[in-house]
């Protein structure tokens, strides 16, 4: 792939179709608009919150990304974008065969989706995100939990805060939600 294609893709991971929680379609435009209007408002407090869960749809996994505007004691709304990844990228061998999705990649490339539109977000509207992750913590000893700390460690080398379950609600129900 030659430089000019790949930072064309790098610029569209926010594009493409956004969703609300009605699941109205919603433009690009819109979307930092929305942003935009929640920065204005001086009366209230705001989080601007990422996260992305994925799931299996045949022969792809879906990653849904979210975006929501938490208004600090009064509630929060969001918005989402779907995004197709082929299921071949995501086989592991082990052992001579073939064997069931890498979860493990599943999961940083999640983190990684989240960690992209946090940066556009941020780079177009000032704001800056907090990514949730939708693993556990270590202490929990699920299977997220053996490498989480390296999630955490991506997004934060990124720049950004982040949150790990059960408190990373954007990603572990908002998104989680929208890709089954």
């Amino acid at each position: 792939m030659n430089s000019t294609t790949e930072v064309a893709e790098e610029t569209l991971v926010i594009e493409g179709v956004w969703k609300n929680a009605d699941e109205k379609r919603t433009t690009v435009n819109e979307l930092y608009e929305w942003i935009s209007r929640a920065q204005a408002d001086k009366d209230n407090e705001y989080e601007l919150i990422v996260g992305t869960d994925s799931q299996r749809r045949g022969r792809q996994f879906c990653f849904i990304t979210a975006v929501c505007l938490r208004k600090m004691g009064k509630g929060s709304d969001y918005r989402y974008n779907e995004h197709f990844v082929p299921s071949q990228n995501f086989v592991q061998s082990g052992k001579g065969r073939r064997v069931k999705g890498n979860q493990k990649l599943r999961m940083f490339t999640e983190v990684e989706r989240s960690i992209a539109v946090a940066t556009e977000l941020f780079d177009r509207t000032g704001f800056l995100p907090i990514v949730h992750i939708d693993a556990s913590e270590k202490a929990k000893r699920e299977f997220t939990s053996e490498f989480s700390d390296d999630l955490a460690g991506m997004v934060k080398a990124s720049g950004f805060d982040c949150i790990l379950k059960p408190e990373s609600f954007v990603a572990s129900s908002i998104a989680d939600r929208h890709s089954k």
